[in-house]
């Protein structure tokens, strides 16, 4: 027979690894993006899907404590962006990616600093101004570099 304080351990451990299971499961991939259906402005199931993606590389982006993470973070979400060649997609991605990235940009490790300038200046739309003129402005000149290559974009 169990004892009822293991029994307890048992059922919090079995509902921690589902809780955390679900979460993983719950960021959307290249694949699920690629799903939508596209042909005008972003529903909200649409747009979720787009920020929980975004959102999450962006993180990846932000916590990685090697080069090659930073760098995948980086060319998943440019291929994120190219998923759909609709412009409702690809300004709203713009835009979100936009927002996020300019946290990275204002770390302290010039390697995201820069990987972030790279992520825009290969998402050319005008929906990133805000965060190119920021580039513009960054005390990195490599960040400012990038800046230059998105405005030319």
């Amino acid at each position: 027979m169990i004892r009822p304080s293991l029994a307890v351990i048992l059922i919090l451990v079995g509902t921690t690894v589902f809780l955390i299971n679900l979460t993983e499961a719950a960021v959307p991939t290249l694949d699920d993006l690629e799903k939508l259906t596209i042909i005008g402005p972003l529903g909200p199931t649409a747009r979720k899907k787009m920020e929980d993606y975004i959102g999450y590389w962006v993180n990846q982006m932000k916590s990685a404590k090697k080069y090659e993470a930073i760098v995948e973070a980086k060319e998943k979400l440019v291929k994120g962006y190219g998923i759909h060649n609709s412009p409702y997609w690809q300004t709203s991605y713009a835009g979100v990616c936009a927002e996020r990235l300019v946290s990275v940009l204002n770390f302290p490790d010039p390697v995201k600093q820069i990987q972030a300038g790279m992520t825009l200046a290969k998402i050319p739309q005008y929906t990133i101004q805000p965060a190119v003129e920021q580039m513009a402005n960054h005390p990195n000149p490599a960040v400012r570099y990038w800046a230059a290559k998105a405005y030319k974009a």
